[in-house]
This record gives structure tokens, C-alpha cells and sequence, in this order.
């Protein structure tokens, strides 16, 4: 009777063992579920918080670049313009310096759509938003006042010139305008802005 008793006892023994590591085979692959479900969760936080701050970073250096290119325009108009009882040459020199100015502007334009595509993208902090709002606030501001200041300079150099002069400056602008005219239409945005401005007086 005991060697029967001993037999059923290690069949028993046996089946406990097999559904043990059946059990804890179960246990380890759910566990092993688990974390790789928690490594890609992990992972994918770890991508997207890098991005933002990249996406972050990027915006603090754009804006700086920006504000820095206002500052210098602010500086430039901070001069002041000749009157119109100058001589030419002073006001032609000025003037110059007024269409550099509308120009920088217009060839930056898409630098400020970007930054503030970038910013519509972005979680931004109320700083940072208030940042954006006052830089496009100066951006109107200061790019109007280029383009008044230059159309009062040049009604002004217009107002000294005689009639042949006037004759003589329309002669070469429509010379240039017919040979701009030659060229074909830019491909691209930046291009298309250069063409823009060799059409403008």
C-alpha cells in the first residue's frame, strides 16, 4: 500500500511542479507584455518631449534673430530723415537707406510666417505667446513706417529734379523693367520676392 501511496504522492508532486511553471511562464510573458507596452509608451513620450523642446529651442533662437533684425531697423529709422530743402545728393543717400530697409523686410517676411506657423504648433507659454504677439506688432509698426518715410523721400527727390532728370530716371527704370520682364517667373518664394522688389520704384 505505501509504494502505491509514495507513487500517487509523486504524480501529484510532479503536476504541481508542471502547473507551477506553466503558471509562472504565463506570469512572465504577461509581465514581459507589459513592459515592452510600457517601454514603447515610455519611448514614445521620450520622442515627442524631445521634439518639443527642439521645436522649443528653435523658436526662442528665430525669435531672438527677429528681434535682433528689428532692433537693428529701429536703430536706422531712429535717424533722422532730411528735409525737403536738402541737397539731392543727401536724400538720395538716405532714401537708399530706406529701400535696403523695405527690402531686408520683404526678403524676411517668410522668416515671420515660420515663426509664427511654428508658434500656432507649439504648447507656448504665456511669455512666449505675449513674445510673438509684441514681435508682429513691431513688425507692422516699423515696416510701415519704413515704407512712409521712404514714399516722402522720394516725392521729395521728385520735387528737385527738372524735367529732364525725371525723363532721364523713368528711361533707365523702364529699361530695367523691360529687361526683369525677360526673365521667368521664380519657382520658389524667396525668388519670387526678389523679382517683386525689382518691379517696385
Amino acid at each position: 500500500m505505501q509504494p502505491y501511496t509514495d507513487r500517487i504522492m509523486l504524480i501529484l508532486h510532479v503536476q504541481c511542479i508542471a502547473s507551477s511553471a506553466k503558471i509562472k511562464k504565463e506570469h512572465f510573458k504577461d509581465l514581459f507584455v507589459i513592459k515592452s507596452n510600457y517601454f514603447q509608451a515610455l519611448n514614445k513620450h521620450v520622442h515627442n518631449a524631445t521634439s518639443e523642446l527642439s521645436r522649443q529651442s528653435k523658436f526662442d533662437k528665430d525669435a531672438s534673430e527677429l528681434d535682433h533684425f528689428l532692433d537693428g531697423v529701429q536703430t536706422t529709422l531712429d535717424e533722422e530723415d532730411p528735409n525737403k530743402s536738402m541737397e539731392e545728393s543727401i536724400i538720395r543717400v538716405r532714401l537708399d537707406d530706406l529701400k535696403d530697409v523695405c527690402k531686408d523686410f520683404r526678403h524676411r517676411q517668410q522668416d515671420l510666417d515660420a515663426l509664427n506657423d511654428l508658434g500656432y504648433r507649439l504648447p507656448l507659454k504665456k511669455t512666449d505667446a505675449e513674445r510673438l504677439h509684441n514681435l508682429n506688432n513691431r513688425w507692422t509698426t516699423l515696416s510701415g513706417d519704413a515704407s512712409d518715410r521712404q514714399r516722402t523721400l522720394q516725392a521729395s527727390l521728385l520735387q528737385q529734379q527738372n524735367f529732364n532728370d525725371k525723363c532721364e530716371e523713368w528711361m533707365l527704370y523702364l529699361a530695367q523693367v523691360e529687361k526683369d520682364l525677360a526673365a521667368p517667373v521664380a519657382g520658389n518664394y524667396p525668388e519670387l520676392l526678389e523679382q517683386q522688389t525689382a518691379f517696385e520704384v
